[in-house]
């Protein structure tokens, strides 16, 4: 390939050899091997068990995870989202759990319409194909008045307080006595994650429901 190919390619994909957590050349297609060695992976599979769900992490979020995460929400960068969902598609099949449906924690709409996407959407819908079990759009969101993340726990209650509901095309008797997994980014406090699956439990509440995050913080 000449040089002048070589720069036009470059421009096409500059993160093509990048590695997705801190941006430098790399021979492997996602991650170097130093931040490769930072991710602190979940390998007990230890799960959080709720009144209305179980909660399963696939890592611990700080480092490296804590970079990629970041890269692909707030840079849009895909091809970070490419490498967590594979990271999720490894677990869930270590997890050897039975899965009728996929869903996910909605972005609130307004974040949606000023940032362009919904990071859990998308892991969802890359989840779907690559494990071959069908996901639903169970819920939107709208009215968060504030960032979660800049919350204390009492505070991050309040704000997600009757932000979500049921989406009107959803017909809820197909999910009875079936097994869904809610795929989420980020698990802090699970006040969130309560609230989003106290919804859907009072929807249909014959039915099995558990949630896997990529990341739990470690407070």
């Amino acid at each position: 390939m000449g040089k002048w190919s070589k720069k036009i390619l470059d421009l096409i994909y500059p993160n093509l050899n990048l590695c997705v957590s801190c941006y430098e050349k790399i021979d492997d297609k996602f991650i170097c091997h130093e931040c490769m060695r930072d991710i602190k992976f979940n390998e007990d599979f230890n799960r959080v068990d709720f009144n209305d769900f179980h909660a399963y992490n696939a890592c611990y979020y700080f480092g490296t995870m804590k970079n990629i995460i970041y890269n692909f929400k707030i840079h849009k960068d895909f091809r970070s989202g490419e490498y967590l969902s594979i990271i999720l598609n490894s677990y869930i099949k270590k997890l050897n759990i039975k899965i009728d449906y996929l869903s996910y924690v909605p972005r609130d709409r307004n974040k949606i319409k000023k940032e362009g996407f919904d990071q859990s959407h998308y892991l969802t819908k890359t989840l779907s194909k690559s494990l071959d079990i069908p996901y639903i759009k169970l819920l939107y969101c709208i009215g968060k008045k504030h960032d979660q993340k800049k919350l204390d726990i009492s505070e991050r209650t309040v704000n997600i307080k009757d932000k979500f509901f049921i989406n009107k095309h959803v017909d809820l008797s197909m999910l009875r006595n079936k097994k869904v997994l809610i795929i989420d980014d980020v698990a802090t406090t699970y006040s969130t994650l309560n609230e989003v699956c106290g919804i859907i439990k009072k929807s249909t509440f014959e039915m099995d429901l558990s949630v896997l995050t990529i990341a739990k913080t470690l407070i």
